[in-house]
Order: C-alpha cells, then sequence, then structure tokens
C-alpha cells in the first residue's frame, strides 16, 4: 500500500468524488479535499500542495481541462488525471495532448487505481531525474511556511486584511479575507470568495450608493480607496467602518485591491458624545453674559464668544489667532503683563490664577472702561492655556460713585443737623443758669 498521497479533486458531484476515495482506499493512505471552482483550485494548489490532482471533464462552472491548465502552470511536473463520462476518443486525445498523464471513464472507475499508481511513479521518476527533488520541496515548504505565517500574522490584525477584485463587467469577489471578516461583516471568507454581493448587503442603506461610486471611481482613476460607512448586521446591529485600500490594474481589466477594514464604532459614538458636549458648551458660552475667552501658550486667542465680540467691540474673526492682549488691555497694563505671562507658561501659576480682579480694557473704539476678569489655568498636550471671564463693570461703577456721593452728601447734612442742635442745647444751659444766678426758676427743660 502507498502512503501519503495528497490528491486534489476538482469535481462537482459529490457522489462521483466519494465513489473514487472508495475505490481508492485499499489501495493507498491519502488525503483529499474537493473543489468545483477555478478560484478554489488555485487556492488549494497552493495551501494543499497535492502530488496528484483528479480533474472532472465537466462541470458547470469549471471543467478539466482548465484544472490542467492551471496545474501545469503551477507545477509543470504534477500530474493530473481526468474522469469523463463520455466515452469519446477525441476528447481523451485531446486531454492527453494537453498533458494529463491518464484518461479514465468513470463506468470504468476501477481502473483508477492503477491510473494513480502510474502517475504518482512518473511524478517521482521525473522529479529524480531533473535532479532538484529537494529544492522544490524546500521552496514548497518554504512557500506553505510563508502562507501560513501570513495567514496568522492577519487573524492578528484587528479588523479585517482582504482583496477585493472588480471584474470588468461588474462582478466582484473577495480572493482573501483573512477570519476577522466575521467581525466586521458577519460573514466567512469563504462566503465570498467568488461573490462579493453578500458583503454589500451589509451597508447601511444611506451609505450605499456613495462607496459603490467611490470603489468605482477608484478603480478609474486607480486611486486609494478611502472610506468611513456604516453597516447593519444582523447580531450587532449598526456599526462604523472605516477601509483603506489600494488598488492594481490586472492585465484582464480588473482592479484587485489590497486593503484592511477596521471597526471605528467605539471612536464614532465617542466623537458623537464629544459633538454634543460642544454643542451644549457653545450654547452656554453664545448665552453667557460675560465675555469668554481662552489663549494659548503664545498669548494668541483661540476662543472668543458672542458677549465678548459685544463687549470689546471685536469679532471672533478679527481677534483669534491674535495677541490678545497687544489689542484689548490698555499699554499701561502690558509690561506687567508680559513679564507675568512668561512665568505662567512655564508653570500655569500667577497672581491672578484662581481669583477674580479688578483691571481696565480697551475697546475697538480706543474707550477705556473697567472690567472685572477671573483667570483659571488648563494644561493641554503639555502646555499650559488660560482662559478669562470678563465682566464689563462701568455700570456697576457708576452706580458705586452716584452712590458713594449720596451718603458723602447725607454725612454732611447729618453733621449740620447735629450741629445745630447741640448749639440750642448749650445755649439754653446758659439761659437757665443765667436765671439761676438772678434767682429766678429755670425757663427751659433740657432732655440729653
Amino acid at each position: 500500500m502507498q502512503n501519503d498521497l495528497r490528491i486534489l479533486f476538482a469535481e462537482d458531484a459529490i457522489v462521483d468524488y466519494e465513489l473514487a476515495k472508495r475505490i481508492l482506499e485499499p489501495e493507498f493512505q491519502f488525503a483529499s479535499c474537493r473543489v468545483d471552482t477555478a478560484s478554489a483550485f488555485i487556492e488549494k494548489l497552493i495551501n494543499f500542495a497535492p502530488d496528484l490532482v483528479i480533474a472532472d471533464y465537466t462541470m458547470p462552472d469549471f471543467n478539466g481541462l482548465e484544472a490542467l491548465k492551471l496545474t501545469k502552470e503551477h507545477d509543470p511536473l504534477l500530474p493530473v488525471i481526468i474522469l469523463t463520462g463520455s466515452q469519446n476518443e477525441e476528447i481523451a486525445v485531446e486531454c492527453m495532448r494537453a498533458g494529463a498523464v491518464d484518461y479514465v471513464i468513470k463506468d470504468h472507475m476501477k481502473r483508477l487505481p492503477f491510473a494513480v499508481k502510474e502517475a504518482s511513479e512518473k511524478r517521482k521518476k521525473a522529479i529524480e531525474n531533473i535532479g532538484f527533488n529537494q529544492q522544490i520541496i524546500e521552496e514548497k515548504e518554504k512557500l506553505r511556511q510563508s502562507l501560513e505565517m501570513l495567514t496568522k500574522l492577519t487573524d492578528l490584525v484587528p479588523g479585517v486584511v482582504y482583496q477585493y477584485r472588480l471584474y470588468p463587467d461588474g462582478s466582484s469577489a473577495f480572493p482573501f479575507a483573512s477570519k476577522g471578516m466575521w467581525n466586521i461583516y458577519e460573514v466567512m471568507p469563504e462566503q465570498i470568495i467568488e461573490d462579493a454581493s453578500l458583503v454589500f448587503t451589509r451597508l447601511h442603506p444611506d451609505d450605499y450608493e456613495r462607496i459603490s461610486t467611490k470603489i468605482f471611481e477608484s478603480a478609474a482613476n486607480q486611486t486609494l480607496f478611502q472610506q468611513e460607512f456604516r453597516v447593519v448586521l444582523p447580531e450587532q446591529g449598526l456599526c462604523w467602518r472605516f477601509c483603506i485600500a489600494q488598488p492594481e490594474l490586472l492585465p484582464d481589466g480588473s482592479t484587485l485591491w489590497y486593503g484592511i477594514i477596521s471597526d471605528i464604532t467605539e471612536r464614532k459614538m465617542a466623537d458623537d458624545i464629544l459633538m454634543e458636549k460642544q454643542r451644549q458648551l457653545q450654547s452656554i458660552t453664545n448665552a453667557a453674559n460675560d465675555a469668554i475667552v481662552m489663549i494659548n501658550n503664545e498669548g494668541m486667542a483661540t476662543f472668543w464668544n458672542p458677549a465678548a465680540e459685544k463687549i470689546f467691540g471685536y469679532s471672533s474673526d478679527e481677534i483669534i489667532g491674535k495677541k490678545i492682549h497687544e489689542i484689548i488691555t490698555p499699554e499701561s497694563y502690558r509690561e506687567k503683563h508680559f513679564l507675568a505671562f512668561s512665568h505662567f507658561i512655564s508653570t500655569g501659576e500667577g497672581s491672578a490664577i484662581g481669583k477674580t480682579v479688578e483691571v481696565e480694557g480697551i475697546s475697538k473704539t480706543g474707550k477705556l472702561f473697567p472690567i472685572e476678569l477671573s483667570l483659571s489655568s488648563i494644561r493641554q498636550k503639555d502646555t499650559w492655556m488660560a482662559v478669562g471671564i470678563m465682566r464689563d463693570i462701568s455700570e456697576r461703577k457708576r452706580t458705586e460713585a452716584i452712590l458713594k456721593n449720596k451718603i458723602d452728601e447725607l454725612e454732611r447734612f447729618n453733621n449740620l443737623t447735629v450741629g445745630r442742635e447741640l448749639k440750642m442745647i448749650e445755649l439754653k444751659k446758659e439761659i437757665n443758669q443765667l436765671l439761676l444766678n438772678a434767682g429766678e426758676k429755670e425757663k427751659y427743660l433740657i432732655f440729653e
């Protein structure tokens, strides 16, 4: 009994495949696999590394002559036996001329072990005669190991590593996809090796047309395909995906992309949350009556809300990116500011940080006016930034001045009134004393 044969069957009829195995099993110890498409046949030629090919002459989408041609292109020494249900001698001659080592009619399947034995011996002798048997074995093993390593590496990559092929007639397929294809589209790689249509059923309806258009544009211009899009999956539901792929134009007019698709659902959800918070913050700052300003470590304005525009007269476009203290700080304050700011950008500290102070500002019209300033520091990417909240207190200052004048006036009036009363009491006392001295009664009753 011969050992360790690896037989690749190109056969669409499972019954014929099982019959052939049963006939061979008494004579040989072998491993086998069956395919019925060209793409799967090529993949097995590489990964299964057969010692012998047995191909059905006629199949719906593939035939024995095509299998024979592909085999000879892959390995000229790899023997091919043609199986057929026809007894047409012309077919037999055609197959033998194309390079088949034998031709077996399915009605005479019992002759198959003899054909396999003859084919195996011819292959062995051919390899020995060539003289580099070991080299071929080593190269095939290296190739197998490389493919195995590539498969292991791609399976570890988050998302899916893939090849996508768009044929000239508009049909498409994924000749290769790592097992991450399930996580990305909830389809198995073998389901789309010849037809990619199942993947496109997973695309969100609102993204389908855009993605299809971008694929054809990438193919037409041979430009990088790079898109974010949504998918609707049976188990995971709505998810976000990011795809980047480099196209290659093939001789037959097809385009083959080498790419990666990754899951960006969490990132998109985080982006949505961040955008919502930014919208809320924007609403708050827009509604605020106080000026809210942010400056970076170079002293340039990075944020300027509508209240700041109203208070100082400068639009956001006029302020953002400018050194703010050269615009809204009176010249008498600037030298002191520059000294304090140098210390701030190094430490995030300053005499006004965390406090509310009264200073002066200058408007676009050049008008000086009092402001109440609250400062805080923020650490971003190893740099210190300052946030200031400013309130125009001109009206409050005017009110305080009027109030002070009124209090002073009241004090003066009070002093005058109290002094008059004291003088009258003193005079009454003197009159009473004089009357007493004259032996008369006191005239005035005095309460102190």
